[in-house]
């Protein structure tokens, strides 16, 4: 069954089935064109060692151009693979390989992975030895590239940001080269203005890490990943242009992260904030709500300005349904309801570091003793009253035979004959996933009124449908 993901930005249906017999197809093309979704989408398969089995296998097929693909795509997928010293093998069985292409594109992925073990080293020998390991990588598959050249881009970035963090003295002239050499580098590209901001950028960013004192390895491991990515989209910016491939070169536009320390700054005292907000709260009523922010902000990393914006607006539908709407509040719902329309993410990521730092105080009101009687005198009532529905708002599984299948969310109280009940209906083939099934039987004729009722992955899928469809208010109702 294809699985819904969200890559890039957009929603797409993923079918392995399909991309195990592209595999095996006879036509060269299939095969690469399968490759190229394993090589961006391996993290997604729900079946990884039948992922692993195919991408290992082409690995050693009998087309030049498959190889490659199959060489680039272990590289994007190496943190994700269950075999990773068997990928590193095979990877380093390819720079043997007949062809240069072949070559190029084996020791290009190599390059890739040391720099990804250089971000997770534990000492400063290995740190070192790591980012060695892919500046010479890099050089070799420049020098065998054939057709494109997104290694030469990378070997100017690393080899400069090796000089800066390990020869303090010869920073300022490495920058300088970087920056007319890579300038040089991507003058035949169709994305050269593009390319050309992305340059600047990491020149800046050169500039910014030289003008750091005594870097410790956490430091120095915080600044690689903060540039990994950014270098590696751009590097995929290279492998395409806008005459022939229009809508990956925008994607991949939008997708390059935020090379923003200010905001960087501003992301990490948000976390440190929220982890405050959190142990401030243990024994008081704003527990929940302390927790589950700062459960929730942990995650976050500098990303694309999509993603980040994508992930405060996310986190106030949250706060707004945690936090009471009464007149004690005003002040941080008038902030919270602000960082909704603010289009400026900095600021946006200012007001919600200010919002963190009120959570504490939030006014959380007890119920009031003669409230719970009446509530208890109108639950009396509603039992007596045939013609109610159960709950206000419920979700119902229908599990029909035939092809609509379906999850339905209830809302309102429904007296027969007035037709007052909205349903709000979702198909499932909209938020499949391998486990689907299995969460469905789970809940099965079980009467579920809140999305934390839900299995996990069930929940998300719904809040995740919800928003794409802009039904916030339905999230609220069921928080």
């Amino acid at each position: 069954m294809p699985v819904p993901i969200e890559f890039y930005g957009v929603w797409q249906l993923v079918d392995q089935n399909n991309i195990h017999n592209q595999c095996l197809s006879k036509d060269p093309k299939e095969r690469i064109h399968a490759l190229e979704q394993l090589e961006n989408l391996f993290s997604f398969m729900p079946d990884k060692q039948q992922a692993w089995d195919d991408l290992h296998r082409l690995t050693s097929d009998e087309d030049i151009d498959v190889r490659s693909s199959a060489a680039l795509a272990l590289g994007s997928a190496f943190s994700h693979v269950p075999d990773k010293q068997q990928a590193w093998d095979y990877l380093h069985r390819l720079t043997s390989d007949e062809d240069r292409s072949v070559r190029s594109s084996s020791n290009y992925s190599l390059a890739r992975v040391s720099i990804f073990m250089a971000s997770q080293a534990e000492t400063d020998e290995d740190y070192k030895r790591e980012l060695e390991n892919a500046i010479e990588f890099f050089e070799i598959a420049s020098k065998e590239a054939k057709y494109y050249n997104p290694a030469q881009f990378c070997l100017l970035f690393y080899r400069s940001f090796y000089t800066v963090i390990f020869k303090k003295q010869e920073a300022r002239e490495e920058v300088n080269r970087y920056l007319e050499e890579a300038k040089t580098a991507i003058k035949g590209s169709e994305s050269k203005e593009l390319l050309s901001e992305a340059v600047q950028n990491l020149a800046e960013a050169l500039k910014e890490v030289h003008n750091l004192e005594n870097l410790d390895l956490k430091a120095k491991k915080v600044e690689l990943y903060f540039y990994r990515k950014y270098c590696d989209s751009v590097s995929e910016i290279m492998r395409y242009t806008d005459e022939k491939a229009p809508f990956a070169t925008e994607v991949l536009r939008k997708r390059l992260p935020i090379l923003d320390r200010h905001l960087k700054k501003l992301l990490e005292e948000i976390q440190e904030k929220a982890k405050k907000a959190c142990q401030e709260s243990q024994g008081t009523a704003t527990k929940e709500i302390a927790c589950a922010v700062n459960k929730e902000v942990q995650k976050w990393e500098i990303s694309s300005h999509e993603e980040m914006s994508w992930c405060v607006n996310n986190l106030v539908t949250v706060l707004k349904s945690k936090i009471p709407h009464n007149t004690e509040n005003k002040e941080i719902l008038d902030m919270i309801e602000y960082m909704k329309f603010e289009k400026d993410l900095t600021k946006q990521y200012r007001t919600l570091s200010t919002v963190i730092g009120l959570i504490p105080t939030v006014n959380v009101v007890a119920v009031d003793p003669i409230v719970e009687n009446i509530n208890e005198i109108g639950q009396n009532i509603e039992a007596k009253l045939d013609n109610l529905s159960q709950e206000m708002n419920d979700i119902s599984i229908s599990l029909s035979p035939r092809i609509k299948q379906e999850i339905k969310i209830s809302s309102g109280i429904e007296i027969a004959g007035t037709g007052g009940k909205l349903i709000t209906t979702i198909p499932l083939q909209e938020i499949s996933y391998a486990e689907l099934k299995e969460d469905l039987q789970r809940i099965k004729g079980k009467n579920i009124s809140k999305l934390s009722e839900l299995p996990k992955r069930l929940a998300n899928k719904i809040k995740g449908y919800l928003l794409l469809k802009d039904r916030e208010d339905i999230i609220e109702q069921l928080t």
